[in-house]
């Protein structure tokens, strides 16, 4: 029997009976986890089979047929580049990233849903490679359209996508700078941090700016954080 002490951990409810119930704010989605050299799916989450209408499938292969025609070769384009980023993380770096991109599914009722689809390490091997993944299938709402860069791969320590690089064409001071003003570091603790003058810092944040079109910091690492 555990100490008295203890006793909220067993049951804690007591101390969340101030919260109230907001059912309009849980996400309409399923998640699995798979294993990622056989793809045979360990676990998926009941909500699978009221969102989409089958059984629970025992492997990944039994998933891919049900893609839109039309999304196949952009999903083909996604995996390929989460392979090539995953291939060059080894053991803790698998944990620091996640992976987000949409497409539509095919439900047992006859129509598509647009997914978007959260792709993260859950357990790695002796090598170092990623070898159980948790993955996370959100359903959009019905007037979603893909934007052009929905191919994220969010970067969970620094808080913003990798690509952002890639989209914005920012140098690596500039995403630097980035970092530190989300951190909520000051120009002048930017430029103690770095030892580079308040000038400089002044025009490296103007030229973010412009090179991001926002009108804030506050703006831009919204933008950031939603790919």
């Amino acid at each position: 029997m555990l100490d008295k002490e203890w006793e909220f951990w067993v049951d804690h409810t007591p101390m969340l009976n101030s919260r109230k119930a907001q059912p309009e704010r849980i996400p309409k989605r399923y998640y699995f986890i798979f294993d990622t050299y056989s793809n045979d799916v360990i676990y998926m989450s009941k909500s699978f089979v009221d969102i989409t209408g089958y059984e629970i499938p025992k492997s990944m292969y039994e998933v891919i047929p049900r893609i839109h025609p039309d999304d196949v070769d952009y999903c083909i384009e996604c995996e390929r580049k989460i392979i090539l980023f995953l291939n060059d993380l080894f053991f803790e770096d698998n944990f620091r990233f996640n992976t987000v991109y949409s497409y539509r599914i095919k439900t047992n009722f006859g129509h598509y849903i647009f997914i978007k689809q959260y792709y993260q390490a859950l357990e790695v091997d002796e090598k170092g490679f990623m070898s159980k993944s948790i993955v996370y299938h959100e359903v959009m709402p019905a007037n979603y359209k893909r934007s052009e860069n929905d191919f994220v791969v969010m970067d969970l320590l620094k808080n913003r996508p990798v690509v952002s690089n890639n989209i914005y064409n920012l140098s690596k001071r500039e995403l630097e700078i980035i970092d530190f003003i989300s951190e909520g570091l000051s120009t002048k603790e930017i430029s103690e941090k770095i030892a580079i003058s308040e000038h400089t810092i002044r025009t490296h944040r103007k030229n973010i700016l412009q090179k991001t079109n926002t009108n804030s910091f506050i703006e831009l690492i919204k933008k950031l954080k939603q790919g």
